[in-house]
């Protein structure tokens, strides 16, 4: 692909380590770079998203994330620390741990660097974060009887049962090697039904199904991205 419509840029050396994970991925669709600590980046023409990285606020984080939602991008930040950082900067921010912040990445991009068998598409993603002020997002994987129940349940632990429920949006991808012996039935998906139904009304859920051949023959991938919550 030419266009290159998903920004990742990292500020700061936890920002650039992530950047660089990012990179080692390939992703075609995606421009990932390093700021200066002072550097502003501007959106470029046929931008759709920026994800900023950082251990924490600087001149040129704070000047990005302006810059981007000021254009009416979707606008959503990774960091290690909030200190100094509003909560209106970015349409939506998380806190983690500085070796979790490829990973944030990778969950969000997810539903554009694989095929699948039901879509999420960028028009979803944007419904569900933008000026949503916070997100979180987790991932598990699990194998055996149950498979989607248990990776469902992890996930949740992972993000918390609070915050899962008072969230305003929630993604959910599902993912699975389209080459197993043990293919998903029909059968299993009652679990994500299950979970759909023990959700507040106020939880808007999507799901996506996606093929992804780097995981083990009986397993199956759930990823989380819960945004908006109390």
């Amino acid at each position: 692909m030419n266009s290159t419509p998903f920004r990742v840029i990292g500020f700061g050396k936890e920002g650039e380590a992530a950047v660089n994970e990012i990179i080692a991925k390939n992703l075609d669709y995606t421009k990932a770079e390093v700021a200066g600590m002072n550097d502003t980046v501007v959106p470029h023409e046929g931008d759709k998203m920026a994800i900023l990285l950082a251990g924490n606020s600087c001149k040129g984080f704070v000047d990005t994330a302006r810059a981007f939602r000021k254009a009416g991008l979707l606008t959503l930040a990774a960091v290690t620390d909030v200190t100094g950082i509003s909560p209106d900067l970015a349409d939506s921010l998380t806190t983690v741990p500085a070796e979790k912040l490829a990973e944030v990445t990778e969950i969000i991009l997810y539903p554009f660097s694989h095929s699948g068998a039901i879509h999420i598409g960028f028009f979803d993603l944007d419904s569900s974060m933008k000026a949503t002020k916070n997100f979180v997002t987790s991932r598990a994987v699990a194998e055996g009887d149950e498979r989607i129940k248990k990776a469902i349940e992890s996930t949740v632990c992972n993000i918390g049962h609070d915050n899962i429920e008072s969230a305003d949006h929630i993604i959910m991808l599902l993912s699975h090697n389209p080459g197993s012996s043990n293919p998903i039935k029909m059968g299993e998906i009652i679990a994500i039904t299950d979970f759909t139904a023990s959700l507040p009304d106020t939880v808007d859920l999507i799901w996506g199904n996606y093929f992804d051949h780097s995981m083990p023959d009986d397993a199956v991938g759930v990823m989380m991205i819960a945004s908006g919550f109390k």
